[in-house]
């Protein structure tokens, strides 16, 4: 090397001290030299666990902004410990790459903590991890993370936005409760199962898209979302509960959701469990598409004034204080609605039920009965059936109801019920 750089950087070493950054607007050299962005191990107690890497056990430096180290004492930095920052007054921290395992409540109450980056490939977030964080904007939950534990995220009042990755199974309870700012969730399709009661009095969402794939929403798990417009359910969707949440429970999935006008719900829902749309007090569209809904609960639809008809399906047997027929009074009594219209059919369960709750015989409208194989719905089987069923088979356009193509009762639409639709329609064997 050129003797007047050595000394060059020699100076400049003197000036700066050893561990210093040359300023990038010196002159007369091409390379800047800057030290790692990384705190000193000296800031973290640590120790070292089976696998030869390191577990950080407590920050107990005195910087705001924080980046963790990946290597401490020449070994990997591969965990942060049960409640590692609780309580410390940062506003941002970077987790290392290498980090996959974080403990519980490794951030709670961190009062001033506004930005976190969470480590790439990390598998496992303890509970409560960034619970009660009133300062946090943002934050990237790992694609790699299988369940958003308990009270992940609950009280983080500035959150705005989160995405929740195709890796996640599940969402625990209370993950984003009281997450009031929280106007925007983004959910990827992938392994979503089972949403917990973890949405609860986000009162600033707007809008929720759940997932193809997700069985099971738990009681409360939007409750008292006030500005809650929109809601679209997948699919493969079982069970609208309030289990999950406390015994005796009297808060729904949806309950207290007060700017809800509309819902839909999907093909293979089979339970419409208490207190679901209780209170929804601007709801007044509810279509069903399932024709394997068993049960509608107790309160279900309590106190939504602007309901004023609904279609309900043949295969519902269990039907007790729904409060779709009532309104509720200014003295607190349920009053039954006069205008109140249900298409159902003759000798259903439905029917049984609004006769027996005093709704008059003139505001029941009778659907006509479902005929096997008439997939138009226009009376007759015929060849156009034939082509409806065939398509569905062949997987060219899928039938979001069976009740009309399974001919032979088995639960599906396949190739056995397009062959008995087929028959029919050449006279060879006519449908029962």
């Amino acid at each position: 090397m050129n003797k007047k750089v050595i000394t060059g950087l020699m100076a400049l070493t003197l000036v700066f001290g050893a561990a210093g950054v040359v300023p990038a607007n010196v002159a007369g050299f091409g390379t800047v030299v800057t030290a790692s962005a990384e705190n000193p191990a000296e800031d973290f107690n640590w120790e070292i666990i089976d696998d030869d890497t390191i577990r950080l056990t407590k920050y107990k430096g005195t910087a705001k902004d924080v980046v963790v180290p990946s290597i401490v004492a020449d070994r990997t930095v591969t965990q942060v410990d049960n409640g590692a920052f609780k309580g410390t007054d940062v506003t941002s921290v970077v987790l290392p790459d290498t980090v996959d395992t974080m403990g519980w409540e490794v951030f709670r109450n961190c009062k001033e903590l506004k930005t976190l980056t969470l480590p790439k490939e990390a598998k496992s977030m303890g509970d409560g991890v960034c619970s009660y964080c009133p300062s946090l904007e943002s934050v990237n939950i790992p694609e790699g993370i299988e369940v958003i534990e308990y009270k992940s995220f609950v009280g983080c009042t500035s959150l705005k936005e989160v995405t929740i990755p195709a890796s996640v199974k599940e969402i625990d309870h209370e993950a984003f409760s009281g997450c009031t700012s929280l106007s925007k969730v983004t959910f990827k399709e992938g392994s979503l199962k089972t949403i917990g009661m973890s949405f609860l009095n986000c009162t600033s969402l707007k809008e929720v898209i759940i997932p193809e794939g997700v069985t099971e929403i738990h009681g409360a798990t939007f409750l008292n979302c006030t500005s809650l417009e929109k809601v679209v359910l997948p699919s493969t969707l079982k069970e609208l509960a309030t289990r999950g949440y406390s015994s005796g429970s009297s808060e729904g999935a949806f309950t207290n959701c007060t700017s809800l006008t509309s819902i839909v719900l999907p093909e293979n829902l089979t339970e419409v469990d208490d207190y679901t749309f209780a209170n929804c007090t601007a709801l007044k569209d509810v279509k069903i598409e399932s024709n394997v809904l068993d049960r509608i609960g107790v309160d279900a639809f309590k106190n939504c004034p602007e309901l004023k008809e609904i279609t309900l399906p043949k295969s519902i047997t269990t039907m007790k204080k729904t409060g779709l027929l009532s309104n509720i009074d200014e003295n607190g009594e349920n009053v039954l609605k006069s205008d109140f219209i249900l298409h159902c059919y003759k000798g259903s369960t439905a029917e049984v039920y609004a006769l027996n709750s005093g709704l008059p015989a003139a505001n029941i409208d009778y659907l006509p009965d479902i005929v096997k194989g008439d997939m138009n719905g226009d009376g007759d089987v015929n060849v156009t059936d034939v082509n409806i069923i065939a398509a569905h088979v062949k997987s060219i356009r899928s039938l979001a109801e069976v009740s009309r193509g399974d001919v032979n009762g088995d639960g599906d639409i396949n190739v056995t019920d397009l062959m008995l639709v087929a028959a029919h329609v050449k006279g060879i064997k006519s449908l029962k």
